[in-house]
């Protein structure tokens, strides 16, 4: 994993959903070599040639474009790491079938890859067998193709854990010392964690891990929710616990960018204040703070952004909501990035008015008409019947999970359900204006 003693910091192409363009990709790049970052990682699920057709080689000009974002990384001081993810039809014992892995990772050293990985994630597992078969097959790769130059990482079938599973044990104990076992802590989503968490693991898997952190990324049941708050709660121990952490954004690259930029003020500086290097990275990007701070809700906190509730709670003595709803949401925001959150533009626009209406009825202090509260009501109900979230989170379902033994089970906190800040203003206007 190298010489240097900072964590390892990549960005992760890793959702679900469609790969991103050539062209945004070497863009991101170019933005990723001035937040800090070690490696961009490529992993994207929906790419055939990495999941279900790993087997067949890259078509040529598919591995011209990886050659050129070679390139790119190059230029902007980072390492490319490119995964395949053979979990899907892997054939236990089949010579073949690491043939073909061992293959498909050497074409990428030819194009000057020297970052490799091998992810058997959200695929059926098993036991130590099992487990002991996916570390065979990274561990041949290596022995065949590996240098000391390169960076090797692998995911297992269990990732998140507490305690290591049978599959767990068999998969560490085949592996070399140089290849990296990526964890996403103790759930798929971990809403918080310490050194404490990954201590325990590490040790009796005999090696640091590599933390696969899901933040900014929204696939799956959370998809409704834009990720555009503060770092999650990790504390500065569990960055000395870990060799580092690959940082899964979401297939939107320019809305991923304020995750990603949070995320390397705290890896860089875990003893730093979150909220502070949240509004930090929020001044790099023109017209962004408006929104962000309507989609500052995570599974971690899902309630709405602390200065918005403070607001709020002032009015309508205090102006400032009333003003901040009444600037609108995409005054200075690049039109490229505007595309991207839109449906989440459209959602703030549909809650401001609801709000609007709100602070109408609490400056009128009882004194209100049944159109005026027809008015919010009707509002109120346009924003409610969207799935999309904004300004806290009303309903999405994270994948937050826990092991009972070798079984993954859902945890409860990865329900999420409550009154984000247009249901708390309107129920106050409501009891403002009952006789």
């Amino acid at each position: 994993m190298g010489n240097d003693s900072r964590p390892w910091l990549a960005a992760l192409e890793g959702y679900y959903g469609p790969p991103l363009g050539h062209d945004e990709r070497l863009a991101l790049v170019a933005w990723l070599g001035t937040q800090d970052y070690d490696a961009y990682a490529y992993s994207p699920k929906n790419d055939p040639f990495a999941r279900d057709r790993w087997r067949d080689p890259y078509p040529a000009d598919e591995l011209a474009r990886f050659a050129d974002l070679v390139d790119a990384c190059n230029d902007a001081g980072l390492e490319l790491a490119m995964t395949m993810n053979p979990g899907l039809d892997w054939r236990v014992g089949d010579r073949a079938d690491v043939d073909a892995l061992t293959a498909k990772l050497e074409a990428f050293r030819a194009i000057g890859v020297r970052g490799l990985a091998v992810a058997w994630d959200d695929v059926p597992g098993g036991g130590a067998e099992i487990g002991a078969e996916h570390g065979r097959a990274v561990a041949e790769a290596f022995a065949r193709i590996g240098t000391s130059d390169d960076r090797w990482f692998t995911c297992p079938v269990d990732y998140s854990a507490r305690q290591p599973t049978s599959y767990l044990r068999a998969f560490a104990d085949a592996l070399p010392p140089e290849v990296a076992i990526v964890w996403t802590g103790p759930g798929i989503v971990s809403p918080t964690l310490t050194g404490t968490d990954a201590a325990p693991l590490a040790e009796a898997l005999g090696r640091p891990l590599l933390f696969g952190e899901n933040f900014p990324v929204n696939d799956g049941g959370m998809a409704q929710v834009m990720h555009l708050g503060p770092y999650p709660t990790r504390d500065a121990s569990f960055v000395s616990a870990t060799q580092g952490a690959v940082v899964n954004f979401m297939h939107r690259p320019l809305a991923s960018r304020l995750g990603l930029a949070v995320a390397a003020r705290f890896w860089r500086d875990p003893a730093g204040d979150r909220y502070a290097q949240w509004t930090d990275a929020l001044a790099e990007f023109d017209g962004l703070e408006p929104i962000a701070r309507a989609c500052a809700s995570w599974v971690d906190d899902p309630s709405p952004d602390p200065t918005l509730r403070a607001w709020s709670d002032a009015a309508p003595a205090d102006d400032r909501l009333e003003r901040y709803l009444a600037a609108g949401c995409r005054a200075g925001l690049d039109p490229a990035l505007a595309a991207e959150l839109e449906p989440w533009l459209v959602q703030w626009e549909a809650e401001a008015k609801a709000m609007q209406a709100a602070l109408w009825l609490l400056a009128g202090e009882g004194a209100v008409s049944m159109d005026e509260v027809g008015a919010m009501a009707l509002h109120w109900y346009e924003a409610r019947r969207a799935e999309t979230q904004a300004f806290g989170i009303r309903f999405a379902y994270y994948p937050v999970s826990e092991r009972d033994g070798d079984r993954l089970v859902s945890d409860p906190v990865s329900v999420v359900e409550g009154s984000n800040l247009t249901d708390q203003l309107c129920r106050r206007a409501l009891a403002a204006v009952r006789p």
